[in-house]
């Protein structure tokens, strides 16, 4: 198996918007869905009033936006609340998730990517982040690497597609993550899903620049 190291330790240069800084405080915005008062909040009539200030700025921005943000906030807060709250099951990381992600799934502006990063913050040490670059790491890893052999490679679901079969793209790509995590171990360096997301991240990029490449040569 290729070290990732190397690509790890790109990360920050090529995505400072998305260095740990910014992860760190994305983590701690969360955090505060463990706050007793969050549900309490979540119902009051104060924040009914606010979310009837907000829509206009949110209709404005999706009327010449071609990715929405989804207008119905009473639902996607109250979904990621209970995705927090959520304890892991140790014998299936989905087990009491199932019916929260297929809500996510199906709420305006959320395909897998976004939910995928919703399930990561929510719980960091249990679900990886996925998105095309992702897609493409784990696919030059399989094509590359004696010791994924006979793994899917695991593919972003067309937007229109069933909640089941979105779930079932995100528990292919967690496979193959897990999988390429479990035999860098002993590297010590690649040993959670921020390291792991990081190191795809950008031999990801890389990938699909190297792609884009050889198409544009060949027209």
């Amino acid at each position: 198996m290729e070290n990732l190291d190397k690509y790890a330790e790109q990360f920050d240069s090529s995505y400072p918007k998305y260095a740990d800084a910014r992860y760190s405080e994305v983590l701690a915005l969360v955090a505060r869905y463990d706050s007793n008062a969050a549900s309490k909040v979540l119902a009051s009539e104060s924040f009914k009033q606010a979310l009837e200030m907000i829509l206009p700025v949110i209709s404005i921005k999706n009327y010449k936006s071609q990715i929405p943000f989804p207008e119905d906030i009473f639902a996607v807060v109250e979904t990621v609340l209970s995705v927090r709250k959520v304890t892991i099951d140790a014998s299936d990381r989905f087990n009491g998730l199932k019916p929260l992600f297929n809500k996510l799934v199906t709420i305006q502006g959320f395909q897998l990517p976004t939910v995928s990063a919703v399930f990561h913050f929510c719980h960091p040490e249990h679900f990886p982040i996925v998105d095309k670059n992702v897609q493409a790491a784990c696919k030059a890893l399989i094509d590359r690497s004696p010791e994924l052999a006979g793994y899917k490679y695991p593919q972003l679901p067309a937007s229109g597609t069933s909640a089941a079969n979105k779930l079932k793209k995100y528990r292919q790509f967690i496979q193959v993550i897990d999988k390429v995590q479990d035999l860098h171990l002993e590297k010590q360096k690649i040993n959670d899903y921020r390291s792991m997301d990081k190191a795809l991240m950008v031999l990801g990029a890389l990938e699909l620049k190297t792609t884009a490449d050889t198409i544009s040569k060949t027209i």
